[in-house]
């Protein structure tokens, strides 16, 4: 009489296999690991600091396996919140905000998709004072952007004591006698439309009836709305019959592309084969590896630069597998 084998639990077999892969590869790789008995160590500002500096930069040290961290700031605490001043998610290890004079808590854990650390908390007070030693925080677009698109918005946190704010932009960095652009603004933020492609330098600083900031720090960003060449196709040639899998599909580097789009046809020439495509390139060639028999496929490739502008299509090749 034969007798049985017992079944396996699912979970024994997991364990298992997971053990042999950590044996063949490092098991970092497969196990995100835990933060929970870890704990962010705050640098700045240190707990319960009186400062009359609105802007205040939060800095923390890199906790190893974090991926993100939480920042919140709420006035005047956290058990007594009359208002949460922000709850933001960054992958940088400080934060800058602009805070009205009061009573705050802020605090800061670090997050990775299975695990957070406890939050570490720190109390800070912001005294008023006066606009003339404050400064404008720039949001965005963030320093050194390349944008294709136009108009544009600039933006700014707002500064207690402003009454307006003056914005200027330039392409020269503010080297030259005037700005190209000087706009006085009641609110934190400017649309604008401009012409030319170049590289824009802009700042701003706040006002009221008896005094200004300093000026925030110069932004700039690169305004560029310029297509890539056209990629050419180049093997396999066009129409070539009895293509073994794989195949190798390659095109010549065009003048301005940082990477490129595929888009793979079935024998319609106008439907994508599959979910795959378009597909996202760095380099001027893809190793294509599906089909059948006597199946004809088509493809064709765009440029893109690093504005995300894209060329026109290259013209649309087919081939014909074995």
């Amino acid at each position: 009489m034969t007798v049985p084998m017992p079944r396996i639990p699912d979970h024994i077999i997991y364990s298992s296999l997971l053990l042999l892969a950590c044996t063949a590869t490092a098991c970092s790789e497969f196990i995100e690991p835990s933060l929970t008995n870890k704990q962010v160590n705050v640098l700045a500002p240190a707990d319960n600091v009186r400062s009359s500096d609105y802007n205040q930069t939060f800095f923390w040290d890199p906790v190893d396996g974090a991926l993100k961290y939480q920042l919140q700031i709420a006035a005047p605490s956290f058990d007594a919140a009359a208002r949460i001043v922000t709850d933001t998610t960054i992958g940088k290890t400080n934060f800058t905000y602009s805070l009205q004079p009061g009573k705050y808590q802020w605090r800061v854990r670090a997050v990775n998709g299975s695990s957070q650390t406890p939050y570490v908390t720190r109390r800070l007070d912001i005294d008023t004072a006066s606009l003339n030693g404050q400064t404008v925080q720039l949001v965005a677009p963030t320093n050194g952007r390349l944008i294709n698109t136009a108009p544009l918005t600039l933006q700014w946190q707002p500064l207690f004591g402003a009454k307006q704010y003056r914005l200027q932009l330039d392409s020269s960095n503010f080297s030259g006698s005037a700005p190209i652009l000087e706009q006085v603004l009641p609110g934190t933020s400017y649309t604008l439309s401009l012409a030319n492609d170049a590289v824009y330098q802009w700042r701003v600083k706040a006002e009221n009836d008896t005094a200004q900031s300093q000026y925030s720090a110069v932004f700039s960003f690169t305004l560029d709305r310029t297509a890539p060449a056209v990629p050419t196709l180049s093997t396999p040639a066009n129409n070539t019959d009895k293509v073994d899998l794989p195949v190798t599909l390659q095109w010549t580097a065009a003048a301005g592309a940082s990477g490129y789009k595929l888009y793979v046809y079935k024998s319609d020439g106008v439907t994508l084969y599959d979910s795959t495509f378009p597909l996202s390139l760095g380099a001027t060639s893809y190793r294509f590896n599906k089909g059948s028999s006597q199946e004809k496929i088509f493809w064709q490739v765009k440029a893109v630069d690093a504005a995300g502008n894209e060329s026109d299509f290259s013209s649309s090749w087919s081939f014909t597998l074995r």
